[in-house]
């Protein structure tokens, strides 16, 4: 378990799957990453494969509970999606963040994100950090920037574009740090 000063990290449980689908379900999450409400099937598959890329990789997607009212508010982490899109994905730690629209604009995606990639960083020296994020989703975007991320080349994905953005753990340190700084200063 990871904590920051408002949340807690942890594995998925089996009780995060309802508050999780939940989620997936509000217009407000899923209009920048599928652009569709997904199905109940499909929900649960996506929640699956986030507890199973932790048994077989040792990292994964964390739930992100809030502190003080002990709700679900997202999931943050990392995984490896196989994804059939050109450059390759594979074998980097391909990181993302979704959060339930009550939890939008309070800066909870960064402050988790951010313990996510120091975790990432303590177990996963050196990888290869990978996201991709639509254009058009300019929250993710300055997510991804405070992280260290840098922005790549727009590929496809599924018939639509999306950015790749990329890092290096250990290299980019100075732009979480100052991305941190920014979020203390915000609150």
């Amino acid at each position: 378990m990871i904590e920051t000063p408002r949340l807690l990290l942890r594995k998925p449980v089996l009780d995060d799957f309802e508050p999780h689908a939940a989620m997936w379900a509000e217009p407000g999450v899923f209009i920048h990453i599928s652009g569709r409400r997904r199905s109940r099937e499909e929900m649960w598959q996506r929640f699956l494969q986030a507890h199973g890329t932790w048994h077989f990789f040792g990292f994964g997607y964390f739930s992100v509970i809030e502190k003080a009212s002990g709700r679900y508010l997202g999931m943050t982490g990392f995984q490896e999606g196989m994804r059939d899109i050109e450059p390759s994905l594979v074998g980097s730690l391909e990181a993302g963040w979704v959060f339930a629209t009550h939890a939008h604009g309070k800066g909870f995606a960064f402050e988790a994100s951010r313990a996510a990639f120091d975790w990432a960083l303590d177990a996963h020296p050196g990888r290869r950090v990978t996201a991709i994020i639509a254009p058009e989703n300019a929250a993710s975007i300055k997510i991804a920037r405070k992280l260290g991320l840098e922005a790549g080349r727009d590929v496809t994905y599924h018939d639509s574009i999306v950015t790749l953005f990329e890092g290096q753990l250990g290299e980019m340190g100075a732009a979480v740090v100052e991305g941190s700084r920014e979020a203390e200063s915000a609150r």
